[in-house]
């Protein structure tokens, strides 16, 4: 018995059609399902970053004047903190000794005769007595003599060392001549010329140019020392006062403590030292107690709505008068600074939160003592101030 098997079967292209059909409703919901998410979404971050995140910068130029002092203060060392009522300042004085020395050249000139000490021999068999002025002549081509200084009496078979000097000025060193023998040519033509003679044993000495140390010379080189010491001593000065204070060319003061020659006046030496000690001294004060005092006089002068630009303060000042002594000086002090309207930031941003920008900006330009003013919002479509304060920053521009 033949069995028949039957399969149902459906169509093969109904069934895909129906299955791309299907597949395309599915994809295209999913898509508007995530298309509305991503607008909900957007206007979500929306709500939050204006309620959250929005901030506003509110940029301000205020109206400035500059207002110029002249006033004359005094600094002293007896005053001990800024007193802009009384005119003063604190100062104090910095010292500092210091010893110096140099060689000199002496420019003195003078013609020394040359001299030296003979032994006179007597081999007569009486007492000979040579006056004063003597004349000792020694055996060479170029005739030079010697002459005694004082009278001179040697015993018979005796003989006497005497010191002799040359007789002639001007010819110095030629005179200073080795040992030698000696004539008495006073004595030539008589008997006693060969019995008197002298003889040296150690050369003539001292004749010639010499330098010598004049009156002028110590003067002037007591002054360049000074000078000298005192340039090196006001520059170590002002190396060792600190950077904060300021120092006053016109007050400071040397002061010579002591000289010492190394030689006396006359001295013949061709060159000389001389020492000298010095002391300097001057009055400082603070660059920043002038700044103080400046700041708090013009604080003093301006309305209570207006308000110091520090950083605008310009300060120039001269010496009236130093005196060391009081340890004081008196100073023309010229100063200017900007003043501006002192805006109350929390009361501004108080009194603006909630209003639109374009709102802001009339306000604040309208204002007698503002220039300009600049208002930067984010996120971009922020349009009005945030009621939190904290979320508004002033900024005020004083260029």
């Amino acid at each position: 018995m033949n069995r028949k098997i039957f399969f149902d079967i459906l169509p093969p292209k109904k069934f895909v059609q129906k299955k791309i059909k299907e597949q395309r409703v599915s994809r295209f919901g999913v898509f508007k399902k995530g298309l509305i998410f991503a607008c909900l979404s957007l206007i979500l971050l929306g709500i939050i970053g204006y309620f959250a995140l929005a901030k506003v910068e509110i940029e301000i130029w205020p109206e400035t004047e500059i207002l110029n002092f002249n006033k004359e203060i005094t600094a002293s060392t007896k005053t001990f903190q800024v007193n802009f009522l009384e005119g003063s300042i604190p100062a104090r004085i910095f010292e500092i000794e210091e010893s110096a020395s140099q060689e000199f050249p002496s420019s003195g000139k003078i013609e020394k005769k040359a001299e030296g000490t003979i032994r006179v021999y007597n081999n007569y068999h009486l007492l000979v007595a040579l006056r004063s002025g003597t004349r000792f002549q020694p055996p060479f081509e170029k005739v030079l003599y010697f002459c005694s200084p004082q009278k001179i009496v040697i015993p018979a078979k005796s003989y006497l060392d005497i010191k002799i000097i040359a007789c002639r000025p001007g010819e110095g060193e030629k005179y200073n001549i080795g040992p030698s023998k000696f004539s008495v040519p006073g004595l030539s033509g008589t008997d006693l010329f060969f019995y008197i003679h002298g003889e040296s044993f150690e050369p003539m000495t001292g004749g010639g140019t010499i330098s010598q140390v004049t009156e002028d010379d110590l003067e002037r080189a007591k002054n360049i020392l000074t000078e000298t010491a005192f340039t090196r001593i006001n520059e170590s000065l002002k190396s060792k006062i600190p950077t904060d204070f300021i120092p006053l060319e016109e007050a400071i003061k040397g002061e010579i403590l002591e000289t010492f020659p190394e030689v006396e006046l006359g001295a013949e030496v061709q060159s000389f030292e001389v020492k000298v000690k010095v002391k300097s001294k001057t009055l400082v004060f603070k660059k920043s107690d002038l700044e103080n005092f400046a700041k708090e006089f013009i604080s003093a002068q301006i309305p209570k709505d207006k308000k110091l630009q520090t950083e605008s303060l310009k300060i120039d000042f001269q010496a009236e008068s130093t005196d060391l002594e009081s340890e004081k000086t008196v100073l023309n002090l010229k100063f200017s600074a900007k003043i501006y309207l002192d805006i109350d930031s929390s009361f501004l941003r108080e009194n603006l939160k909630g209003k639109s920008l374009e709102e802001t900006k009339i306000i604040l330009e309208n204002q007698a003592d503002i220039i300009k003013a600049q208002i930067s919002a984010w996120p971009f479509w922020v349009r009005k101030i945030p009621q939190d304060i904290e979320k508004i920053e002033l900024k005020i521009n004083l260029d």
